[in-house]
């Protein structure tokens, strides 16, 4: 299911913003000046798909509505909190047809409220950062709403348990949020291996905490991906001859011209190049020889050959275009820095001269885009919406002016939904048609008038 647009009225009293989605080149600007609620329409997404029905008890608005491509739409209108209970409260409805078929009522309480009343009492030392972000001031370390209530044991006094419909609804779409403050996070995992094994690892801190577990995640990623290649080799090898055997070779047909088996052989070294130079195949993996005579007669043996091979390193076709668009896009932005791949440390960095680099030598910049570009290109869920705040904030003027064809180019790799907030002309550069630009009170009515 895809989101067709997303819409708020009296939204701090003041506003009443619609954005209809770009449904084809999937990418849709938000653009206003500040205190238009850029950010805030964002975080009503993120809060409704991500059950944090919290934003909707502290922002003043009437009424938040989102349609789908499914022909439903979701409504969330807020109560007034002189009505019992004393809570904020919201009523959430599903219409089809314009007719409402299902809605329920939910708290919107500030969890954060609750569980820094226990932490109080237990962790007095931890400290709320903001939206889903506390800080441990002992060490620096970082940690999720979710993660606090796990470690301390603490009780999140979330809304009511949502009826089927509801739950169904928001996880209809998988939303992600990346916003500047993205910089220190130590990110939620995104690869198959899940919460369990982050665990185990050593946790990261300080400013580099994102990269640094980015890199860990890209080196897991890689080995993974390595060690379905080592199986499907072993069993390729293994019944080689067996399939040889069984395979047919009276079913006529053209013969396999020389020059087409040499081109293959050529494919085939440019791709095992490219898997080196991502970190992906060692170096000592030989290239294959080119033939130097014709042999007709075992022509379909060695077709079948290539043909494995072939089959073999497909295994890395996705994650190689991912980190070779990473590296791409990282390499115009590096300044006197070079970027290079292994399966031991996922990504590694030097200096011009040579020199290793620790993540947190890279600039502020140069850790934003990363963390931005890494997110994503390696999320696990492909048609995923992806919200993106305010990216201009840390980047130069040339990085801004290169960020949406970079955007482009990571949809047309990873097909993802993408709403994209920003002030900044140099981001939207010369695709204004993507905006949806958010106005002042009464202008739509000053706008008729002039008409």
């Amino acid at each position: 299911m895809r989101l067709l647009s997303f819409a708020v009225k009296d939204l701090f009293s003041i506003f009443s913003h619609n954005v209809p989605m770009n449904q084809e080149e999937r990418v849709t600007i938000i653009y206003g000046e500040n205190g238009f609620g850029k950010t805030t329409l964002l975080r009503m997404v993120k809060g409704f798909f991500s059950a944090d029905f919290d934003v909707f008890g502290t922002i003043p608005f009437s009424l938040f509505s989102m349609s789908f491509d499914s022909g439903q739409s979701v409504t969330i209108e807020k109560l007034p909190q002189s009505e019992p209970p004393v809570l904020p409260a919201c009523i959430i409805s599903e219409l089809i047809g314009g007719s409402v078929v299902n809605s329920q009522r939910v708290n919107a309480v500030e969890s954060r409220r609750s569980i820094g009343r226990q932490l109080e009492r237990v962790a007095p030392y931890m400290r709320n950062l903001g939206e889903d972000r506390w800080e441990d001031t002992r060490d620096g370390e970082l940690l999720s709403d979710e993660e606090v209530c796990d470690r301390f044991s603490l009780r999140a006094d979330k809304a009511t348990t949502l009826e089927p419909w509801l739950e169904a609804l928001r996880l209809s779409i998988d939303v992600r949020l990346i916003a500047t403050q993205r910089l220190s996070d130590p990110s939620p995992p995104t690869s198959k291996l899940g919460r369990v094994a982050l665990r185990h690892r050593r946790v990261r801190r300080g400013s580099s905490a994102a990269i640094v577990n980015y890199a860990d995640q890209l080196s897991q990623t890689m080995s993974s991906t390595l060690l379905e290649y080592s199986r499907l080799s072993q069993q390729l090898d293994r019944t080689f001859v067996v399939r040889l055997l069984t395979r047919d070779f009276r079913k006529g047909g053209e013969p396999t011209a020389d020059n087409s088996l040499k081109n293959k052989i050529d494919s085939l070294n440019e791709k095992r190049r490219r898997l080196r130079e991502a970190g992906l195949l060692t170096k000592d993996e030989e290239s294959l020889p080119q033939p130097q005579a014709s042999y007709p007669s075992i022509e379909e043996i060695l077709s079948a050959y290539l043909q494995d091979v072939e089959d073999k390193l497909s295994v890395f076709d996705n994650l190689l275009a991912k980190i070779e668009l990473l590296k791409a896009m990282m390499t115009s932005r590096l300044k006197f820095k070079e970027m290079a791949f292994n399966q031991d440390q996922g990504f590694v960095f030097t200096a011009s001269g040579g020199q290793a680099l620790r993540p947190q030598d890279l600039s502020s910049g140069e850790q934003h885009i990363l963390i931005q570009i890494y997110d994503l290109l390696f999320s696990d869920r492909p048609n995923s919406l992806i919200l993106i705040d305010e990216p201009e904030i840390s980047l130069h003027v040339a990085w801004q002016l290169s960020f949406l064809e970079g955007l482009q180019q990571i949809t047309a790799l990873v097909p993802h939904d993408i709403v994209l907030a920003t002030h900044s002309p140099q981001i939207i550069g010369e695709r204004w048609d993507l905006t949806v630009p958010l106005k002042e009170p009464g202008s739509e009515n000053q706008e008729r008038a002039a008409k």
